[in-house]
């Protein structure tokens, strides 16, 4: 059998009976599958497809490894991702009794150097969150200070926040039930955790003011709308918010890049910061 005859179903959502029985132990997005499929697509199919599976050796898989790394576009952890792809479906093609044994076995990944989130300090909480700061800094848009405020107070994700609807805003808590794709849209949380999240008297009080003021007012709508009450502000309308801001704050953007603060450092700072009452810091 050729491989790209093997990898005809591959990744696709619908079709491929990996993802089938993955979906029976784990949750599985269906933007895995896609970036799965591209890999395959970019750069496997390319390489092996003409290839009967039987022929594929180790020391062919580790030529084209280095040839991905010499060509000096991708980024290590990016060529694991797209050599993991192809160890998934050689391992699957044993599992099948389709080939013996997989040549991707003594293949090593690339050693990864990867670039640390960054951890917003109390000090960032205060001048991006604290009082007088919100209307300043996040240039009069509510949904962008608020968005914030919700991460930084409770370590949502940016998808959480993105898909967290009306009716999951409750008075002292609100529900994560969703995340959000900007391409598939309202999809289960990461790892499947739903769950109930405690919030402050000021957070409450901002999510309920942003509802107030949404003009999508049906319990399914979302708390942080975009075009319509079904599709929330996009992940890269956020991102640049939150960039805006901390360069209103004072934190010049060669400096944000050094320190790689992005949505995910509210997370991160919860975690650090929840000994200290991040939200006394920010009333």
């Amino acid at each position: 059998m050729l491989f790209k005859d093997y990898a005809r179903d591959w990744w696709i959502w619908g079709h491929c009976s990996y993802l089938k029985k993955l979906a029976t132990k784990e949750s599985v997005s269906r933007a895995y599958a896609v970036v799965r499929r591209s890999y395959l697509d970019r750069h496997v199919l390319p390489a092996f497809g003409e290839q009967r599976l039987t022929s594929i050796t180790p020391q062919m898989i580790e030529t084209w490894v280095v040839g991905m790394r010499d060509q000096g576009l991708l980024t290590s952890s990016t060529i694991n991702r797209i050599l993991g792809t192809l160890k998934i479906m050689l391992g699957e093609a044993v599992r099948r009794q389709v080939i013996e044994l997989s040549p991707c076995s003594p293949v090593n990944n690339e050693i990864e150097v990867p670039k640390e989130t960054g951890i917003m300090s109390l000090e960032i909480y205060k001048k991006l969150l604290g009082e007088g700061c919100m209307s300043k800094l996040w240039g009069g848009d509510p949904r962008h200070s608020t968005a914030n405020l919700l991460a930084a107070s409770t370590g949502m994700r940016l998808g959480e926040c993105q898909g967290l609807q009306i009716r999951h805003v409750h008075p002292a808590y609100v529900q994560v039930v969703h995340g959000w794709d900007d391409r598939f849209g309202l999809n289960q949380p990461k790892w499947n955790r739903g769950r109930e999240i405690p919030v402050s008297a000021k957070v409450a009080a901002s999510l309920q003011a942003l509802i107030a003021l949404s003009p999508f007012q049906e319990p399914e709508h979302l708390v942080f709308w975009g075009r319509n009450g079904e599709h929330p502000l996009t992940k890269t309308t956020l991102l640049k918010g939150l960039k805006r801001a901390l360069i209103r704050a004072g934190i010049p953007e060669k400096d944000r890049q050094k320190q790689n603060y992005c949505f995910r450092s509210w997370e991160r700072g919860f975690s650090v910061h929840r000994e200290s009452n991040i939200n006394r810091s920010i009333q």
